[in-house]
């Protein structure tokens, strides 16, 4: 829905159904581990969003999946259910910013997807702040989607923010 394009602004997406999340999992790992190549910073990765995040699937929440996989990293879950586009720029300083992370994960718009009370105008707006507030703290940022690539005017995509 909001995020065609932004690979090639260096922001991975990853569209992700339920049945994909694990196979989600391990390419953020790859590509916190292989494609960031952090250096000397803390290693401490946020994972923000709905209760695809705080809760997970019958195989546990990601974040639980990632620290086993990564135990260098310091994972910290700051999902929330029924949380939104919207709701999450509201906590943003809360979940996100106060935690200094060098990382951060977005799994939000399933809800905004399913209740379809905003305009798509209005939900690329929170997400324009949500992630240049993020990647003025110096976050890297992934993004996985559970809305899936379409086609969209130019005027709805997502800013570019390296």
């Amino acid at each position: 829905m909001l995020l065609p394009g932004l690979l090639s602004h260096g922001i991975p997406v990853l569209f992700t159904g339920s049945g994909l999340r694990i196979a989600a999992v391990f390419c953020i790992a790859i590509y916190f581990v292989f494609i960031s190549a952090p250096g000397n910073e803390e290693k401490k990765i946020v994972c923000f969003g709905d209760s695809l995040t705080s809760c997970g699937g019958k195989n546990g929440r990601y974040s639980d999946m990632l620290q086993k996989s990564l135990p260098s990293y310091i994972f910290i879950n700051s999902g929330k259910g029924g949380d939104t586009i919207g709701g999450g720029l509201a906590r943003l300083e809360t979940a996100v910013l106060k935690h200094r992370a060098g990382y951060l994960i977005i799994g939000l718009e399933a809800n905004d997807y399913w209740q379809q009370k905003r305009s798509l105008y209005e939900l690329k707006q929170d997400y324009d702040t949500i992630l240049a507030r993020c990647h003025a703290a110096g976050m890297k940022i992934v993004i996985i989607s559970c809305l899936g690539n379409e086609k969209l005017p130019p005027d709805v995509m997502l800013k570019q923010h390296r």
